[in-house]
């Protein structure tokens, strides 16, 4: 079975983060919006999951 989570990140977070990294005005406006992501996971019956794609785009094996 696949199933999609969503991972949030806090828009004040972002905004340190962004700071760090010597964003400001309206760059650093924008990249505090920029924190969701899509996984979606193969969820194997023993409870077991496994990433297969990110925001949509599909992971290689990395085996």
């Amino acid at each position: 079975m696949k199933i999609s989570v969503y991972y949030h990140a806090s828009k004040e977070s972002l905004r340190d983060a962004g700071m760090d990294a010597g964003l400001s005005g309206e760059a650093l406006d924008f990249f505090c919006y920029a924190g969701e992501i899509c996984v979606e996971l193969e969820v194997g019956v023993d409870g077991s999951a496994t990433p297969v794609a990110v925001d949509g785009r599909e992971l290689e094996d990395a085996c």
